[in-house]
Formats: structure tokens, C-alpha cells, sequence
């Protein structure tokens, strides 16, 4: 049995408790996207909670909330024993200011999964501007199952959102066309996305360099780390088909103006874009009943 309780205290009046509870268990479902994950349930009619697993991102929660008037000034989530449990609450997570339709938490949702997966519960604490305190508890009760698909769908997201990966941009030192240890991270990402995503078709690598120096060195050290980038993923065991022939351009295409040691060095770089088959393509979607 599942204790829904909704619990509006009114703090500010003394006017006291009003408290509604549900016996039926939350029907969870777990839906997915291309790069995304959802384990959802409907608290009410118009009101929902949702964990959230972006490609790339830390899982948040989300709790979807139409009906409430007032923005919240204080909102507190915590982990709660079940009834029959003797665990103490501890607090996980918290905000100072949300929107009265919507409040998202970021912080330690992993710890909350764990712990419903256990049979803990959570529940939401919200402050209003006025002093109304709204609390709604979240149990466990009967989210195993769906839990378990749930992180099988996460498992199985690309490790960064397409949209992300494909604005790489790898830097370079000051006249120097080696990868460091740092950029070369950049390269292993897209290396671990290409595994995920088979849409691509093509690899199209640009060099720059910033202003200063002459153009025609400037060049010639563009087209140098463009080609250092590209054998560094052949060598990775990228088919050396699927790369475009490499482009450069110097120090025509700048992306910060200004001669700080920041924007030159944000400018000395290898832009990498991933092709797919068909612009309009996407990584298979993933169905979970």
C-alpha cells in the first residue's frame, strides 16, 4: 500500500493541516528518446513527477506542478524511511527560488535513486513567498521493475548529445601542432560517440590559428594540426573514407576578436563536424514498456 499525502501548512495563519491520501500505488513508466531517458508518474491530474536522464548529464528530478499559484521561495528534497522502515531522513538536495509551474533538482539524484530502489521514499518540501509550506511524499512502492529499465535505457544512451559533440573544438599551444592530454580527451569522446551513433557518414576537420604570426606560417600551421587531428583518429581505428579531405583556413575564421591570452588560444584550434547519411537521420530510438 502506497501513502500519497499532500499536506499544506499554514504557517503563516495557524489555520492547520489539510491532508489527503491515496491508497493506490503510482503507475511509473519509463519513456526514451534518442538521447534521452524518463522515469515518470502521475501524482494527480495535473501534477507529475518525473527523473530525467539527458546523454552526457547527471540524472535530475523534475516535478511538474500546473496547479500551484506561487512561486517558491525555499524547496527541500529529501530521502524518507518508508512506513515500516526504520532509516532516518536525510536531506539531499535544495533550491532558493523556482517557478510555480515547474521545480527541477540536480543535486545527489543518483543517492535518491539508489535509495528508492531500496525502498526508501522521497519527499518535496516547498516554502512559498506567503510562508505555505506544500510537502508531497514520493514512494517506492512497486518502482523496481521500472527502475531496472529505466537505468538499462540510461546504459544505453550516447555518451554526449550529438548537438554537443558536434561543435569539438580541439586547442592548440602557440605554434604547436601536438594533441595535449587534455584535448585529446575531446577526441576519445567523439571516438566513444561514433561507436554509439552509425548515422554518420563523414568527418570534416578544419584548422585555425589565431592572429598572430604571418598569414602564410599561419596557414601552413592550420593545415598541420588539421592533419595531426585527423591521423590521431585513424589511428584510433577511424576508416580513413569516412574523413573529408582536411581544410584550413589560418587566422581567417576567428571565433573570439580581441588579443587576449583566452580568445588567441580559444582560436588555435580543430573544429571537427560529424556528417550523418541523411541530415534528417537519428540514432535508433529506444522503446520500453
Amino acid at each position: 500500500m502506497r501513502f500519497l499525502t499532500f499536506i499544506l501548512l499554514l504557517a503563516a495563519t495557524g489555520a492547520g493541516i489539510t491532508q489527503a491520501q491515496d491508497s493506490n500505488p503510482l503507475l511509473w513508466k519509463v519513456t526514451s528518446g534518442k538521447e534521452q531517458c524518463r522515469l515518470e508518474a502521475s501524482l494527480s491530474e495535473k501534477s507529475r513527477i518525473s527523473f530525467i536522464a539527458n546523454a552526457g548529464h547527471k540524472p535530475v528530478l523534475s516535478l511538474n506542478m500546473p496547479f500551484r499559484n506561487r512561486s517558491t521561495s525555499k524547496s527541500e528534497l529529501k530521502i524518507i524511511p518508508a512506513p515500516w522502515q526504520k532509516t532516518s531522513p536525510r536531506a539531499v538536495a535544495y533550491t532558493d527560488r523556482a517557478p510555480a509551474s515547474e521545480l527541477v533538482f540536480s543535486q545527489s539524484i543518483q543517492q535518491l535513486l539508489d535509495a528508492m530502489k531500496n525502498g526508501e521514499w522521497a519527499e518535496i518540501n516547498l516554502t512559498s513567498d506567503e510562508g505555505q509550506i506544500w510537502t508531497q511524499q514520493i514512494p517506492a512502492t512497486a518502482i523496481g521493475t521500472h527502475m531496472d529499465k529505466f537505468n538499462t535505457c540510461r546504459n544505453a544512451l550516447p555518451p554526449v548529445s550529438f548537438s554537443y559533440i558536434n561543435d569539438t573544438r580541439v586547442l592548440f599551444k602557440v605554434n604547436s601542432i601536438e594533441v595535449s592530454p587534455l584535448e585529446a580527451k575531446k577526441l576519445e569522446l567523439v571516438l566513444d560517440y561514433l561507436t554509439y551513433d552509425k548515422t554518420i557518414k563523414s568527418i570534416q576537420i578544419d584548422g585555425h590559428t589565431d592572429r598572430s604570426g604571418k598569414s602564410y606560417i599561419n596557414l601552413t600551421l592550420s593545415r598541420k594540426r588539421a592533419e595531426q587531428v585527423r591521423e590521431y583518429l585513424i589511428a584510433a581505428g577511424i576508416d580513413p573514407k569516412m574523413l573529408l579531405p582536411v581544410r584550413w583556413h589560418g587566422s581567417r575564421y576567428p571565433v573570439n576578436d580581441g588579443n587576449t591570452l583566452e580568445k588567441r588560444l580559444r582560436n588555435r584550434r580543430v573544429e571537427i563536424k560529424l556528417m550523418r547519411k541523411d541530415p534528417r537521420s537519428t540514432p535508433p530510438n529506444l522503446n520500453w514498456s
